[in-house]
């Protein structure tokens, strides 16, 4: 997915100049599913994921507001297509996981997710990290040990 979207000219694509970071930020947004017997993409799911994103349609920070643009699209889907089948409209707006990302389960009331490093005078972001739910209570009672 990567070289595809690198060897796509914008708006669809990113283009040869884009970064690594910038890229796997994007896919990571795309949320396209990955099928769990051969660990392939679907072209439908791609090509709709690329759409979406390149065109801003219907996405939002994550979490809860993600869930609630998803159910909104398949709705607009469902009403212009009546006759869709129920596997189409999965590819098209794939249904959710049971995973989540980390940061926004941890910490639900922060809206920002960037650190300031004085020392190099520049912002960073924070990585996004799926991990499956049931994981959540053994993640909150992680720590990171000191070494001395």
């Amino acid at each position: 997915m990567y070289e595809m979207l690198r060897h796509m000219p914008p708006p669809l694509g990113l283009g040869k100049k884009c970064p690594a970071r910038v890229a796997y930020k994007r896919l990571v947004r795309m949320n396209m599913p990955i099928s769990d017997t051969d660990l392939t993409v679907h072209f439908t799911s791609t090509l709709m994921a690329l759409i979406r994103t390149a065109l801003d349609i219907k996405l939002a920070a994550g979490g809860i507001k993600q869930h609630e643009c998803d159910t909104d699209l398949r709705k607009e889907i469902s009403s212009v297509w009546p006759n869709l089948s129920q596997k189409t409209l999965d590819l098209l707006v794939p249904p959710h996981k049971r995973f989540v990302i980390a940061w926004s389960e941890l910490h639900p009331i922060a809206k920002d997710y960037a650190y300031y490093f004085s020392s190099h005078n520049v912002y960073t972001r924070i990585d996004y990290m799926c991990i499956h739910r049931t994981f959540l209570p053994e993640l909150n009672t992680a720590s990171i040990p000191t070494i001395s």
